[in-house]
């Protein structure tokens, strides 16, 4: 495996033009996302962002939903496995409700939301009209999740696929 020091990398100008990105191996954390939240912000031709297992937590999310506000591109956000809690997801649903997202496909599987940040995204769900795809399965959800959504979905004639396994 590689292990890299993110306080000495920096990150190449052709990433600005990359479609997709996949960080792995837990390299990045909540510490290095401030790193490479600016170049996120540039790299404009970015369509798909897997930052999955890299222990970002709520402040990197809040970090890197700040950052993508208002990217022009990004269709596809993948960030199981996260240690992401109800601030992180609650900074996610301001970023899908965000002017201008773009963000079809959000993936937030095996995270730690809880019932108060699946309510917040539940809740932008009725606002929203590009999301198609919310993967937030196995976030300790609790059964009050299902009629967040319920509540949330009215309304809502774009979202596909909804998974929210795992969350009694």
């Amino acid at each position: 495996p590689l292990s890299m020091d993110w306080a000495e990398v920096v990150p190449p100008p052709e990433l600005t033009e990359c479609p997709h990105l996949r960080i792995t191996g837990d390299a990045l954390g909540t510490q290095n996302i401030a790193r490479l939240s600016p170049v996120l912000g540039r790299a404009t031709a970015l369509t798909r962002l897997d930052l999955s297992h890299q222990n970002l937590t709520d402040d990197g999310t809040k970090e890197l939903a700040r950052s993508l506000r208002s990217h022009p591109s990004l269709l596809t956000l993948h960030l199981a496995h996260n240690g992401i809690g109800s601030v992180g997801a609650i900074a996610l649903a301001m970023l899908v409700d965000s002017r201008g997202s773009k963000l079809e496909q959000l993936l937030l599987n095996d995270n730690k939301i809880g019932p108060q940040g699946m309510s917040g995204l539940a809740h932008t769900l009725r606002r929203n009209s590009t999301l198609t795809h919310l993967d937030v399965r196995a976030n300790r959800g609790g059964p009050g999740s299902a009629k967040s959504f319920a509540v949330g979905l009215s309304g809502n004639n774009k979202l596909r696929q909804l998974n929210l396994g795992e969350n009694a």
